[in-house]
């Protein structure tokens, strides 16, 4: 199978532009760059067939409707459950949870697949007064999410501790990452965008440091589901999940939520080679938790947390 057929890169450019034109307002920095991209961003997840259903679940409701039409709340996932959310909220666990996981000794945080940074550039924000010395790294795909990304660090010239580089998960390179001592490596979403990572992956991970971290948050909880795998295997499809009833409020459904990744050729295989590679000897998993949240009703996010062993 070809490299093109395994992952699927995402391409920035409409982003880029509004972000090169943020970067040129007078006083712009990254954390006010940062909220304004959060409310530019919020009405694409009413985009499409697939939130159909909140627009439904809204008008049952009665919700409040901005100007623009859309509710001022939307269907998400809290805990396994799904849930009613306000509309504008990222409702991402990767900050809190790498946050977390810091600490004393961790002199660098990695975060593969990052896009144009955003999580990286708000953990710098958040821990620039109590670790000015900890230095951040970005590993990105396209070419227009490292321009975006370098874009937006030069506006807080003065702080050198973070830098973007080139990195792709079927060849993985993790050079940027050697000679420090504890690396803290993280995903959000983006491994999500390769139907199968090699075991290589994780190992060269685990390798990069004395000591390392890892937690990822990905579309994953279905795969702890060995029905499905096997359903698929046999020959099964699931159900367009565009058409599916979502119980507000009820207990997340890993047939749902492996619609849109299996339809999509999203990652299938994550969970096995983690487990995989913690049967070597070479990571330990140090817990899962699953479908705890995640950006849209459809695709959960799951944190899974490892280390070296």
């Amino acid at each position: 199978m070809t490299a093109a057929a395994l992952r699927n890169p995402k391409n920035w450019s409409s982003e880029l532009d509004y972000i090169l034109q943020l970067a040129k307002e007078p006083g712009m920095n990254t954390a006010r760059l940062l909220s304004i991209l959060q409310f530019y961003t919020w009405q694409k997840r009413f985009q499409g067939k697939k939130n159909e259903l909140t627009l439904q679940m809204a008008e049952s409701l009665s919700l409040r409707r901005y100007k623009n039409r859309l509710p001022i709340a939307r269907i998400g996932v809290v805990a396994g459950f799904y849930s009613v959310i306000p509309s504008h909220m990222n409702n991402e666990m990767i900050i809190p949870a790498v946050m977390d996981e810091i600490t004393d000794e961790t002199d660098l945080v990695v975060e593969l697949g990052c896009g144009w940074g955003r999580n990286l550039f708000a953990l710098r924000n958040l821990l620039a007064h109590t670790r000015p010395n900890l230095k951040f790294a970005g590993g990105e795909l396209s070419e227009t999410g490292l321009q975006a990304a370098r874009a937006i660090s030069e506006l807080d010239s003065e702080k050198s501790n973070i830098s973007f580089h080139a990195f792709d998960y079927l060849a993985p390179s993790l050079e940027f990452a050697a000679g420090f001592k504890k690396v803290l490596f993280f995903t959000c979403h983006s491994i999500e965008q390769v139907k199968f990572v090699a075991e290589d992956l994780i190992q060269k991970m685990a390798g990069v440091a004395p000591g390392v971290d890892c937690i990822h948050c990905e579309p994953v909880g279905w795969q702890m589901n060995g029905d499905i795998e096997r359903e698929l295997e046999a020959g099964g499809t699931l159900k367009n999940n565009a058409s599916m009833k979502v119980p507000i409020f009820g207990p997340v459904n890993d047939h749902f939520s492996a619609a849109i990744p299996v339809q999509m050729g999203w990652n299938r295989n994550l969970v096995s080679v983690i487990q995989r590679v913690a049967e070597s000897g070479a990571i330990r998993v140090n817990w899962f938790d699953r479908s705890c949240g995640g950006e849209t009703f459809y695709n959960p996010s799951t944190l899974i947390s490892w280390s070296k062993a």
